[in-house]
């Protein structure tokens, strides 16, 4: 079966004086988690990681208003600390997927640090998704942002 096309694909890339170790549970340990990710202004009211491909993780994202955002989905790719692939999904509150992306962060020692890629491919985008979609590439700059600010300390 061919793969899916995607309906928009990026790639982010950013140099992080951290080394890759650092990064890596700044992306699976939940308490590390919490403590930098979402897109700025943005922070995490509560997750959870099952860390093992087919694994599931949610995360709920609270904005700057307060209102939450229950997202979720499952690892593709857990090779440490090199390769975070995972799917994620946002739903409707009766189960619909409103979006469906594919993620994968690369870990590079480079230098004194770690270069980081992030790929991202929206694979599914509903009625409902359009500010995930046409915010995606600010999102997720603004979360490495935090990211590096996090791990950098």
């Amino acid at each position: 079966m061919p793969a899916t096309a995607p309906i928009k694909e990026l790639r982010l890339t950013r140099q992080i004086a951290a080394p890759p170790t650092l990064i890596w549970k700044a992306w699976t340990d939940p308490e590390a988690y919490m403590q930098w990710m979402g897109p700025v202004d943005w922070d995490i009211a509560d997750c959870d990681f099952d860390l093992r491909p087919g694994g599931k993780w949610r995360a709920t994202q609270r904005d700057p208003d307060g209102a939450l955002h229950p997202t979720g989905g499952h690892y593709l790719v857990v090779d440490p600390p090199r390769h975070l692939g995972f799917v994620w999904l946002m739903t409707a509150p009766d189960g619909t997927v409103l979006l469906e992306a594919e993620h994968h962060i690369r870990l590079v020692a480079s230098g004194n640090g770690t270069a980081l890629s992030l790929d991202v491919r929206i694979l599914v985008a509903g009625p409902g998704s359009e500010g995930f979609v046409n915010g995606v590439e600010m999102g997720w700059s603004g979360a490495l942002g935090k990211l590096a600010h996090f791990v950098e300390g």
